[in-house]
């Protein structure tokens, strides 16, 4: 993302990145750092080319699941996102920190 873009999100945000071998890993954790709202970030094996190989079903699964929960209020997803139980956060194919991240609406 922008750093002029991050500071002004106003929903929460999901940031599925790349790990160390991406190119665009070091920004994606700034962004991470930077954004004032709550975020969950999750890092995946592999870079941009990730979504097109080995990883591509974890992350459309992750991705999905994000939409479906922040837009749609599934709140079935929770589990998979925050709480004790966090599925995503158990998940060793996935490091994931979070931000002031709560269940759905």
């Amino acid at each position: 993302m922008n750093k002029a873009v991050v500071p002004n999100l106003r929903n929460p945000a999901a940031f599925l990145c790349g790990d160390d071998s991406d190119i665009a890993h070091a920004n994606c954790e700034t962004d991470f750092e930077m954004a004032k709202v709550p975020v969950f970030y999750g890092v995946f094996p592999g870079g941009h080319l990730g979504i097109l190989g080995a990883n591509a079903a974890q992350i459309n699964k992750a991705a999905t699941a994000w939409l479906r929960w922040r837009l749609m209020h599934d709140t079935s997803l929770d589990p998979m996102f925050v709480g004790p139980e966090c599925t995503l956060c158990k998940d060793s194919a996935w490091v994931v920190k979070q931000k002031e991240l709560d269940v759905a609406p």
